[in-house]
């Protein structure tokens, strides 16, 4: 709880002092977005920040940017969805936030996951405490790598996806993302939802 508390007030910094936002870009792949900003010339900062499945991809930025890049993606037949955030996270603007962070971990103790761990940054698992830092500090500016993460979990695997929280943002996109028949996606918010899942894993 530190942790996420500490992060957020870092976000919250850096939001008030480079103002910015996302955007859900729909309709186009990542390979797509990635080729649409090496040749983009428009004003104002813009990365892409989330890469959530096949045809959803979130980009992050200024608002001369989002405004700007959104405009050349709609041209190529994209829908463009504001998200409800004024930070531009996963992007060079909220930059101002890592060093500080890693500073904030270093006087807590890490040690290697009992299971294995997928970390959003590198789409791939680590047990080594002091590079798990040095990820989660990264984690701030850095690509979320979601539909990467999720097809290596597959690849090894991975049978019953779970959702733990009030929404299903995260199921939906494993429907997207999971060929059907591959795996299961559960959510659930509730003691009697988690009794679904226990049975569900027991088989």
């Amino acid at each position: 709880l530190a942790l996420v508390t500490r992060r957020g007030e870092l976000m919250e910094r850096e939001g008030r002092s480079h103002p910015g936002g996302m955007r859900a870009v729909l309709g186009l792949t990542f390979e797509q977005l990635e080729a649409l900003l090496a040749g983009y010339r428009g004003g104002g900062r813009v990365v892409v920040a989330n890469h959530n499945s096949e045809k959803q991809v979130v980009i992050s930025g200024d608002i001369e940017g989002l405004d700007g890049f959104g405009a050349l993606c709609r041209n190529e037949g994209a829908k463009i969805i504001p998200l409800q955030v004024s930070i531009a996270n996963h992007s060079p603007l909220v930059a101002g936030a890592v060093a500080d962070f890693a500073a904030f971990m270093a006087g807590i103790t890490f040690r290697p996951p009992v299971t294995p761990v997928l970390f959003n940054v590198t789409a791939a698992a680590e047990d080594d405490p002091a590079m798990i830092r040095d990820i989660m500090a990264r984690q701030i500016i850095s690509r979320v790598r979601w539909f990467e993460a999720v097809n290596a979990m597959i690849a090894g695997g991975v049978e019953i996806f779970v959702e733990a929280g009030p929404k299903t943002v995260l199921t939906g996109l494993m429907k997207k993302i999971v060929p059907r028949g591959r795996a299961t996606c559960i959510q659930f918010d509730t003691p009697e939802g988690l009794d679904k899942v226990v049975a569900a894993i027991a088989g």
